[in-house]
């Protein structure tokens, strides 16, 4: 393991002003970009706040597939510039900044030191952070909390450099919190799931104004373990109760023979495939249908075009769960309609501009709030501290040893 020093990520994150932390350390997990199961960590010196800088003790962050899929992805949609990697302040020899990046988490954090009025010390925020122990950034508040108002971050779509405080969290369902036990529970699953689940209501959301998914009869979900694909699953499911039975859309999970046992359980899905029956008789090659793939498995994707072919209404991509898939070749041509990536943060913009603000968060809301509380039916919590804990759970969610019946909060402080 490499212990280096440096400065910032994004000219602050390592920067402190607090009396209290003075001269303490900050520890940042760093991963290569182009072989992001490769790790080090950054051990930096906190330097004193400029103005317009505050200071975050970022207390835990989910540790997920998804959070996988942000470093996989990272220099293509811009998550390894939310907290850009520099090591030209170090003290001791480190990585060169063009292989080496910050892979942002979602969880929760507390102002430390602020240079900003109005954001005093204290609260508690919902955002995206660096895996590390401190984060610094040039802020200005907001209604809501603050936002990420560095030179680098201006590209960024606004769900990204918004930070929330929870007590005013639109989002939040404070009828679910209760003594601190219950509360933090909450607020794990929230860091967990809302971020991803968001995904899963917007791509429904979409799917329902196409005609109801584009009148298909079966909804086929690859990677039906992941939990942006149980939101999808759970959405369905839930209206498939309220509907005549010809009305309904009949779900099908395509996972692995490993996952299968826990799709099952889930009760989401009418039906479970695995991986190498897709070309059985297993799913009807006559039913209009929809393609959700979550994996981002060419070879799947392949398979199941083929097995269906023209009858595939419409093929959408969202995540990469299977993330060491490979590309698909150039020469590559599947049977129907192509597959289109779905991107959140642009469906976030266009229904807060169709919908306003209020009704987005209504509905938003209602829903994240009905799949955190299901998800204690088959999601349980755990918990890891410190950097070593920390990097090996990293390494997990990489190699896809983390089980879909766990939930990963993850904190690079010692308990």
């Amino acid at each position: 393991m490499l212990l280096s020093r440096t400065t910032n990520c994004s000219r602050a994150v390592q920067r402190v002003a607090s009396v209290t932390l003075r001269n303490a350390s900050n520890l940042l997990l760093a991963v290569d970009k182009n072989e992001i199961n490769k790790t080090h960590i950054l051990d930096s010196e906190l330097q004193p706040l400029q103005e317009n800088e505050i200071r975050l003790k970022i207390n835990k962050f989910a540790l997920t597939s998804n959070t996988v899929t942000y470093g996989k992805i990272g220099t293509q949609f811009g998550y390894f510039d939310f907290y850009p990697y520099d090591p030209s302040a170090s003290t001791k020899p480190a990585p060169a900044s063009s292989s080496w990046g910050y892979v942002p988490a979602i969880g929760w954090a507390s102002v430390v030191e602020s240079k900003v009025s109005n954001i005093p010390t204290g609260g508690k925020y919902f955002g995206w952070y660096p895996m590390s122990q401190y984060c610094t950034v040039q802020a200005t508040p907001t209604q809501n909390g603050f936002r990420d108002i560095g030179k680098h971050r201006k590209e960024n779509a606004h769900v990204y450099t918004e930070h929330i405080r929870a007590d005013v969290d639109p989002f939040r369902d404070n009828n679910l919190i209760g003594n601190q036990e219950e509360e933090d529970d909450y607020d794990d699953r929230q860091a967990i799931l809302r971020g991803l689940f968001l995904t899963s209501f917007l791509a429904d959301e979409y799917f329902v104004d196409k005609a109801n998914y584009f009148g298909a009869k079966s909804v086929i979900i690859v990677s039906a373990s992941s939990k942006t694909a149980l939101g999808i699953a759970q959405r369905i499911f839930d209206k498939n109760t309220v509907v005549p039975d010809d009305q309904r859309l009949h779900v099908i999970g395509v996972t692995s023979a490993r996952n299968e046992a826990f799709v099952k359980s889930t009760g989401f899905y009418d039906q479970t495939v695995t991986y190498d029956s897709i070309g059985d008789d297993s799913i009807c090659q006559n039913t209009a249908a929809v393609i959700i793939d979550m994996s981002g498995n060419w070879k799947v994707i392949q398979a199941l075009h083929e097995h269906i072919g023209q009858n595939i209404q419409y093929s959408m991509a969202i995540g990469l769960s299977h993330h060491d898939a490979g590309v698909a070749p150039k020469s590559l041509v599947l049977p129907g309609p192509s597959p289109t990536l779905f991107f959140a943060p642009s469906e976030v913009a266009r229904r807060l501009k169709e919908w306003g603000p209020k009704v987005f968060h209504q509905h938003s809301k209602e829903a994240l709030t009905s799949f955190i509380g299901g998800s204690k039916s088959w999601m349980e919590i755990q918990h890891v501290h410190g950097v070593s804990a920390v990097q090996r759970e990293w390494l997990n969610a990489h190699d896809g040893n983390i089980l879909p019946s766990v939930g990963m909060m993850a904190s690079m402080h010692e308990l």
